[in-house]
C-alpha cells in the first residue's frame, strides 16, 4: 500500500505540475 501511495501521489504531482505548469 505504501509503494502504490508514493507512486500514485508522485504522479499526481508530476501530473498537475505537467499539466498547470504548461497548460
Amino acid at each position: 500500500d505504501h509503494l502504490l501511495r508514493d507512486i500514485g501521489i508522485s504522479r499526481v504531482e508530476i501530473w498537475s505540475a505537467t499539466r498547470f505548469g504548461r497548460g
